[in-house]
């Protein structure tokens, strides 16, 4: 089953903490995101740690024309969720990951996800089975 939005949070806790700001470039929901200079920007860190954000989709009732496949381009006004523990989000994953549940996952310095490394910072874990994937896919991720 795909999901038809970014965050997946339960019943208990169903809206997370957003921020709003200009986006800095090119933003596809799922991504990884920093602000920089007061505007959402793709994650720019390769195996980098910091404050981060969640690419959130457009909803309705901010864009008609909205939805997960919807990027926001450099200048308009982007939305971003703010990731705390135990928080799911629809995440966007590299190409050639091999990801199984409860895989690190880091930055990969262009706004994706990728199997963490020895020395990479982890951002959050894999919160399904997805193989390796062959293209960027979108992957349950949970924050620690």
């Amino acid at each position: 089953m795909t999901a038809n939005r970014t965050f997946l949070g339960s019943v208990h806790r169903n809206q997370p903490e957003q921020f709003e700001a200009p986006a800095g470039a090119t933003l596809t929901p799922g991504m990884l995101a920093e602000v920089s200079s007061g505007e959402i920007i793709p994650h720019s860190t390769d195996g980098g740690a910091g404050f981060v954000y969640v690419a959130k989709e457009l909803t309705a009732n901010f864009d008609g024309n909205g939805g997960l496949d919807t990027d926001y381009t450099a200048g308009e006004t982007a939305q971003a969720y703010i990731p705390t523990s135990g928080d799911m989000y629809r995440m966007l994953v590299a190409t050639a990951q091999a990801v199984g549940y409860d895989t690190a996952l880091a930055s990969d310095g262009a706004g994706l996800l990728v199997v963490a490394g020895a020395e990479d910072a982890v951002i959050c874990y894999a919160d399904e089975d997805a193989g390796t994937t062959d293209g960027t896919t979108a992957v349950r991720v949970k924050f620690k």
